[in-house]
């Protein structure tokens, strides 16, 4: 008997867990997005930071994966958090690559279909 799983948003986090449980698990997975289409415009999207989690996840989908968003990305030196207009902490690390969240939308998509 196959298991089955559903997950809640269509988004990079989603399509990546949907993947890594069909792949992994050999499951039937239903993802239920609100949104009517998956923003892939690089207008309409945010910046993001990919950190060595992510790149790891990505990793055991299709290595190729997270090498096609690093080749379009950028790699950060580091990162600073604030509090209003104090810093709270601050990481230094090359193993982040910034990007935007249309950009990783559409890399996992295409390792979806």
């Amino acid at each position: 008997l196959m298991e089955e799983f559903i997950v809640i948003g269509g988004g990079p986090v989603g399509l990546l867990a949907a993947l890594l449980l069909a792949k992994e698990r050999f499951a039937k997975v239903t993802v239920y997005e609100r949104a009517d289409r998956i923003l892939d415009n690089v207008y309409e999207s945010y910046p993001i930071v990919l950190n060595r989690r992510a790149a790891k996840a990505m990793d055991r989908v299709n290595p190729a994966m997270f090498q096609m968003i690093k080749a379009r990305g950028m790699v950060v030196d580091g990162s600073k958090i604030f509090q209003g207009t104090r810093q709270v902490a601050s990481l230094l690390s090359c193993n982040l690559v910034g990007t935007t969240r249309s950009l990783v939308n559409s890399v996992v998509r295409t390792h979806a279909c």
